[in-house]
């Protein structure tokens, strides 16, 4: 019997295994969207029909499984609906094709799913511990009458209904674990592939990451590559210390994303220098929406600790395939738009459509 309990504690916990993984494959971990709860409760129904169909056999013909506990996992995880979809499935399974003798009649399978219910919602808010012990409490209580009832042996339903909440609550506790394991591994995940594409202070895509968008251009969309410095910052730093210059850099980067509304073809390319790719421009909309950049900075008021601070950018503008032959020539030519943009006063905005040539 005991072998039988563990082997059902290491199905459900493959089970769960395999079932994150592949949520998170699909990229649906960590999501609460209406696909997923889909999904959960589908696989919690399956798991709870697997669960069953292994159970543990006990004196008198009486088995138990941890189909339900499967369900109960999926209920104070995923949520009603989910639990509602795989309780359906199951139901199925144990009403229309009875592998074995139920442990319930019908009719307390539904109550009790109805006393889940209303447990999960009183705990809302509550740690999926609570929830959980508290619905095994109200399961047990329901196995040991059904026990008396068929026995008429209070020591016997006691002795059968304690292995069944022993194992009911391993399982549970154990599934638990695995579940906050998955979560935590997809979280570091994500933090780690987000520290490796974006840059650490502002949240901005880091240099590497913007070169890569920029090789996926197509010769048949046009794209514009705008340049940004941050005019005199070295002197900013050399003034106010590098605490004010990371304020700055940030307040940089939300004006930037506040201003141009294309978060994932923004860059922090460099120290004080900055980058924005838009697709879909032609020359005349992208210096339409470089001024708009401009502006939007320089009416920035940068909160220091003694004084408000006023910053400027320059911007040089670079056009694909207008003025140059591949992606890669945007950084080249858009820095010379730059540089000229300094060099006439700063705080304004150059693309050279005159000068600039087609780039060999």
């Amino acid at each position: 019997m005991f072998l039988q309990m563990f082997t059902l504690v290491c199905i459900l916990i493959a089970l769960q295994f395999i079932y994150y993984q592949i949520k998170w494959r699909l990229g649906f971990a960590l999501m609460s969207t209406t696909r997923e709860k889909v999904l959960s409760g589908i696989v919690g129904g399956f798991m709870s029909i697997i669960l069953s169909f292994y159970a543990v056999e006990t004196q008198s013909g009486i088995t138990f499984g941890l189909g339900i506990t499967a369900l109960l996992i999926c209920l104070v995880y995923s949520g009603r609906f989910s639990f509602l979809i795989g309780a359906a499935m199951f139901a199925v399974w144990i009403y229309a094709l009875p592998y074995h003798t139920l442990i319930f009649p019908i009719e307390t399978y539904i109550w009790v799913s109805a006393l889940f219910i209303i447990i999960e919602t009183m705990y809302k808010d509550s740690k999926v511990e609570l929830k959980g012990l508290s619905s095994l409490v109200v399961l047990s209580f329901f196995f040991f009458l059904h026990l008396y009832q068929i026995s008429s042996e209070i020591p016997y339903a006691l002795g059968i209904t304690a292995l069944y909440l022993t194992l009911t609550t391993v399982s549970l506790l154990t599934g638990i674990g695995i579940i906050r394991y998955q979560q935590e591994f997809v979280r570091l995940h994500r933090r780690l592939a987000a520290e490796a594409t974006h840059d650490g202070l502002t949240g901005l895509l880091n240099r590497r990451s913007f070169e890569e968008a920029i090789k996926q251009l197509d010769s048949k969309n046009e794209a514009v590559l705008l340049m940004i410095d941050i005019d005199h910052f070295k002197k900013i730093n050399d003034t106010y210390g590098h605490p004010a210059g990371d304020a700055v850099l940030e307040a940089t980067a939300d004006a930037l994303r506040e201003a141009c509304k294309v978060k994932e073809t923004i860059a922090r390319v460099g120290g004080e220098e900055f980058a924005v790719l838009l697709r879909h421009h032609d020359m005349e909309s992208a210096k339409k929406a470089a001024e708009d950049i401009r502006a939007a900075i320089e009416a920035l008021s940068i909160e220091l600790d003694e004084e408000t601070l006023k910053i400027t950018i320059s911007i040089g503008l670079a056009s694909y395939p207008e003025q140059v032959r591949s992606p890669e020539q945007l950084y080249k030519l858009a820095d010379e738009h730059l540089y000229i943009a300094k060099k006439l006063g700063r705080n304004q905005v150059c693309c050279e459509r005159k000068k600039s040539v087609i780039v060999e």
